[in-house]
């Protein structure tokens, strides 16, 4: 799959609301690393355990692959090493304490070591809280209210960051649609159905 049809599947999935992180990772290069000793390059161990678990809980298999099985986790932790800014990884780093630390609290054990029911409870709880950090934040976006449009060539440094579940959603369902496996055998777009004649 090359990246404008990565692009393409990518946007119609996501109703057209990608991030320009997400834009930027699809551009910068479809697949991770797919080598045997693979190491998180932005995550240590422990943060990784936890995103490898959100991203499975996010997206798990079925009749069809899961996201851990066209490593869209491995594409998380590339994309945010590659794409966040420096005061955004502080942030979304500071809230995956905060989110492990939740998990501490409520359930006694890391995220990663939940049962399954704990860590969609708690992926409930915080997608729940990350819609409402969200929907605050971008109503009092100066420009929005104004209805005046920053260009997106020149993104605002006002703009609101998005919350640590929808950063991470948004990255796994992007791995995920742009991986090589889910692009050919499960989306498979015939531009023309029926047959050629």
């Amino acid at each position: 799959m090359n990246r404008r049809e990565a692009l393409r599947y990518t946007s119609l999935i996501l109703g057209y609301t990608v991030s320009g992180v997400t834009v930027s990772a699809v551009l910068n290069g479809c697949a991770p690393d797919t080598s045997e000793g693979w190491t998180p390059n932005f995550f240590d161990k422990d943060q990784f355990t936890t995103i490898r678990a959100m991203v499975h809980q996010i997206l798990p298999p079925t009749d069809t692959p899961g996201a851990l099985d066209v490593m869209a986790d491995r594409f998380v932790d590339q994309a945010i090493l590659d794409n966040l800014k420096p005061e955004e990884k502080e942030q979304l780093l500071k809230e995956l304490t905060e989110f492990e630390a939740d998990a501490q609290s409520t359930y006694g054990k890391a995220y990663g070591d939940c049962s399954d029911e704990e860590q969609i409870a708690l992926l409930k709880k915080w997608a729940d809280k990350s819609k409402q950090e969200w929907d605050a934040a971008y109503a009092a976006f100066e420009p929005r209210k104004a209805n005046n449009y920053p260009r997106a060539s020149a993104p605002d440094p006002g703009r609101p960051m998005k919350p640590l579940f929808k950063q991470i959603q948004e990255l796994a369902l992007t791995g995920y649609f742009v991986s090589e496996e889910i692009g050919e055998n499960v989306l498979s777009y015939d531009p023309i159905p029926g047959g050629y004649e």
